[in-house]
């Protein structure tokens, strides 16, 4: 990840309020009742001096460990409180317009770091997107720091292209499949540079096209869905990169490294079937040899045609696929410029 994701626009919080509506409620009708506010499970503390609310989820925390961790937080509670401000059990209450999702990330990672630190655990991408963006807001660059570093490792390179991402048992952090999605909005809200928002714009593009469409649901009760500019790129690429398959088979199957026409013959046989449309419309031509088909005829391969064919073959495709990537933003066309 290049250096410019060190440095994203600031995510300043939403202040405003709606003016209360002039219309004339229904004769009859009942307006729904708030939701009561409901105490953190495990982020309430007894002994804390202040209560930050999200949505509907209160959390007592410490006013010093905040001020410590966070410059907004530090000048918010220097400002004198009236004596008539809101209060919890006699302790001040802050209200927060942020996710309560994403509070309770920032906050258990504040107040629990030993254990979210240990080296055998990786954090989900719901807990660094919450780092990243709520450490952006709050100026807590120690959080913020911590995310930008599990996000590099995130990035796709040569030697391991499958395992970064692609696979969610080897990858930096635990997602799930709507998780793709939120990494590639974030990437774009925040100006991570051009490299990496095509990385995650790549995996996005495996998604079937229903899902690019519709969204998918998150384990948190909410839907990724791509922004505009986002999904018209990921749908146009889509295209772009199946073109880019078939146009690698056909020039890397081919046995012209040897003199045994046998070879040539036998590559040339085994090249797309149109009547196997998993294979033939292929959205990963950096992922060929893991397509079923394609995985059948490496191993069948490796006994068919001569010792020099083989790995000249296999180099042939690594090199086609080394120019896909460093040329990702011609098959993946983005709107914007970085």
């Amino acid at each position: 990840m290049n250096n410019d994701a060190e440095a994203p626009a600031e995510a300043q919080p939403d202040a405003q309020v709606d003016p209360p509506s002039r219309k004339r409620p229904r004769v009859g009708s009942k307006s729904p009742e708030p939701s009561e506010p409901q105490r953190h499970e495990r982020l309430w503390f007894e002994d804390g001096n202040v209560v930050l609310q999200a949505g509907d989820t209160m959390f007592r925390v410490y006013r010093g460990i905040l001020c410590n961790a966070s410059e907004v937080f530090r000048d918010m509670f220097s400002i004198p409180q009236p004596p008539e401000g809101e209060t919890v059990d006699g302790v001040p209450l802050v209200r927060l317009y942020d996710s309560p999702f994403e509070l309770a990330d920032l906050l258990d990672v504040l107040l629990n770091g030993k254990k979210f630190m240990k080296q055998s655990a990786r954090p989900t991408w719901p807990v660094v997107q919450s780092l990243y963006r709520l450490g952006t807001k709050y100026q807590m660059q120690d959080l913020r720091g911590i995310a930008v570093h599990y996000i590099k490792r995130l990035r796709l390179d040569k030697q391991q292209r499958r395992e970064r991402l692609y696979d969610p048992t080897k990858s930096a952090v635990i997602y799930e499949p709507a998780d793709v999605i939120a990494m590639a909005n974030l990437a774009s809200a925040f100006n991570f540079g051009k490299n990496i928002l095509l990385d995650f714009l790549y995996v996005c593009c495996q998604l079937n096209v229903e899902q690019l469409l519709e969204g998918i649901p998150h384990s948190r009760g909410h839907v990724e869905r791509l922004s505009p500019d986002l999904l018209q790129a990921c749908i146009q690429g889509r295209e772009n990169l199946i073109l880019a398959s078939v146009a690698m088979v056909r020039e890397c199957l081919v046995g012209d490294r040897c003199r045994d026409a046998d070879c040539d013959l036998i590559l040339r046989e085994r090249r797309i079937p149109e009547e196997d449309t998993k294979a033939y419309y292929n959205t990963d031509p950096l992922g060929f040899w893991d397509i079923p088909y394609y995985q059948k005829q490496y191993d069948d391969l490796k006994d068919l045609v001569c010792q020099t064919c083989f790995p000249a073959m296999l180099d042939s495709f690594e090199d086609y696929q080394d120019d896909i990537y460093a040329h990702l933003g011609q098959y993946i066309k983005l709107n914007v410029i970085y």
